[in-house]
């Protein structure tokens, strides 16, 4: 898809993360899952210290992911992930459903003000 419409490697990455989130809206609601009592949600995590930070670093460049861990503080680790995961399979979230929970330490928060401009 990013080849066939001539988008740049760094493109496709953030692009492929939001088609999911709709993805995750719309399979929410679908029968499949729903008549199921199947709940759907997503997980974003920010920049951890995965081996796929490494290809991060390739794609993106070294200035935009350390620019995203400053922001932040510091890159998570899977111990910061997983909690998040747990509580979205768990019965505390029997309420949630279609929703994208951003673990990633702050960095989409972070964005989005300086992107409203406060």
């Amino acid at each position: 898809l990013v080849a066939e419409h001539g988008l740049k490697d760094e493109e496709g990455y953030p692009l492929s993360k939001e088609l999911l989130l709709l993805w995750t809206m719309r399979a929410a609601h679908q029968p499949l899952f729903k008549n199921r009592g199947i709940r759907v949600n997503a997980v974003s995590p920010g920049p951890v210290e995965t081996p796929i930070l490494k290809q991060f670093r390739a794609v993106l460049g070294d200035a935009r992911v350390d620019s995203d861990i400053t922001r932040v503080g510091r890159a998570g680790t899977s111990a910061d992930i997983a909690p998040a995961v747990l509580f979205l399979c768990s019965d505390g979230a029997r309420w949630i459903n279609g929703a994208n929970l951003a673990a990633d330490g702050g960095l989409e928060a972070s964005i989005n003000a300086e992107v409203l401009g406060f």
